[in-house]
């Protein structure tokens, strides 16, 4: 992971990074080709950027963006020549990208754009896509510890331990598609609902009387509704997980493995980092 500042050092590199992207309008240049001209941004500063018509591959970025990209560096007498050749849109607000983005969470925030991408099953993938469309929440979700003491707990923590587990999830490779994609998705936001017992603006009179657990579902309420409509089993599954996953319940098949997967990959998590 590459920032600014280091991009004007690279010279024939193709280097990963997450920046903002802010677009300006599509060009010709004299041997005919177009291209858009970009200017990318993190908190070490900010470099024009060109995406061909005929080497990028990825979205229009129209509007400006938080994007995980790959590019291309090489240097002139004029300085760095930077080349968008990939890139995916993140799914954070611009505000909480220019505050926030620190080296560490620009590395977790590409690694939440790989796991997304590795999800084959269509409604668990418009399920994550609709989680991470609501910015706000995202936005909680990416600055809020996991606990007060106990582990991961520093701003930041709350995705880096989720993403922990939905990783060590996803090496489970012995597993069924369908119970492992469950898992992953259900190891990603089974502590969201942290965002309201861990803030400072009433969760210290909450965690006593409410379970995060229940939380999840409150606050994943309307895509779990759209997912009852795409894959109500699916639905139903990660319901089990984020709700059940610390009781011991054999009968009830892909739910309950991947309930127990998560949480045995969860308890982990917070110990490695104790």
């Amino acid at each position: 992971m590459s920032t600014i500042t280091e991009l004007v050092r690279c010279n024939g590199h193709v280097v990963t990074g997450v920046y903002l992207a802010f677009p300006d309008a599509r060009r010709i240049a004299c041997n005919g080709h177009g291209y858009r001209l970009l200017t990318l941004q993190d908190t070490t500063g900010k470099i024009s950027a060109y995406a061909w018509d005929t080497n990028y591959r990825g979205p229009t970025i129209d509007s400006p963006s938080a994007i995980n990209a790959k590019i291309k560096v090489k240097q002139n007498e004029y300085g760095a020549i930077v080349a968008l050749l990939e890139a995916s849109i993140l799914p954070l607000p611009v505000a909480s990208v220019l505050t926030n983005a620190t080296p560490k969470l620009s590395e977790l925030l590409a690694k939440l754009d790989e796991l997304k991408s590795q999800l084959t099953i269509e409604p668990l993938r418009n399920f994550v896509a609709d989680v991470l469309a609501d910015a706000p929440l995202v936005d909680s979700f990416c600055r809020m510890p996991a606990s007060r003491k106990y582990h991961h707990n520093y701003p930041g923590g709350l995705l880096e331990h989720s993403l922990e587990v939905a990783q060590a999830v996803g090496r489970n490779k012995g597993l069924g598609n369908e119970v492992r994609e469950l898992a992953i998705v259900g190891a990603l936001f089974h502590d969201i609902g942290k965002i309201h017992t861990l803030n400072d603006d009433g969760g210290a009179a909450m965690r006593p009387l409410v379970d995060h657990d229940q939380l999840t579902t409150e606050l994943l309420a309307t895509p779990l509704r759209d997912l009852d409509a795409q894959w109500r089993d699916g639905a139903i599954a990660l319901r089990h997980i984020w709700t059940r996953h610390y009781k011991k319940v054999h009968s009830l098949g892909t739910a309950s493995v991947a309930a127990e997967i998560v949480r045995l990959a969860d308890r982990m998590s917070a110990r490695l980092d104790k």
